[in-house]
C-alpha cells in the first residue's frame, strides 16, 4: 500500500475534529502563546490541513492493521488491501 486508498471526502468530520483537538493540545503544551483559534493563519494553513492528514493516516493504519489479521480478512475480505492479504496468507503457506 504505497499511497492512501482514501480521499479527503471519505474522512468523517468527527475524526478531523478529534485530530484537531489532539494537535492543538500538543502545540499548546509546547508553545502556549501560539494563537490556534479558528480563522487564524496558523489554524487555516497548518493546523487544519495537518489534522486532515492525521485523520487520513489513522484510517490507513487501521486498514493496514486489519489487513494483517487473518481473522478480520476471513470476516470481510474486501476490507483489506489485496497485496497485503496475499503476503499474510503466504506466511501461512496459503
Amino acid at each position: 500500500m504505497a499511497t492512501s486508498t482514501l480521499s479527503f471526502d471519505d474522512i468523517p468530520e468527527e475524526d478531523i475534529e478529534q485530530a484537531l483537538a489532539y494537535l492543538k493540545q500538543l502545540l499548546n503544551e509546547e508553545f502556549p502563546s501560539m494563537d490556534l483559534t479558528a480563522s487564524r493563519v496558523i489554524y487555516e494553513n497548518v493546523l487544519r490541513p495537518a489534522a486532515i492528514l492525521h485523520a487520513v493516516n489513522r484510517q490507513d493504519i487501521a486498514l493496514l492493521k486489519d489487513s494483517f489479521s487473518p481473522l478480520v480478512i476471513a470476516q470481510d475480505p474486501t476490507a483489506a488491501d489485496d497485496d497485503i492479504v496475499d503476503a499474510v496468507y503466504a506466511n501461512y503457506g496459503v
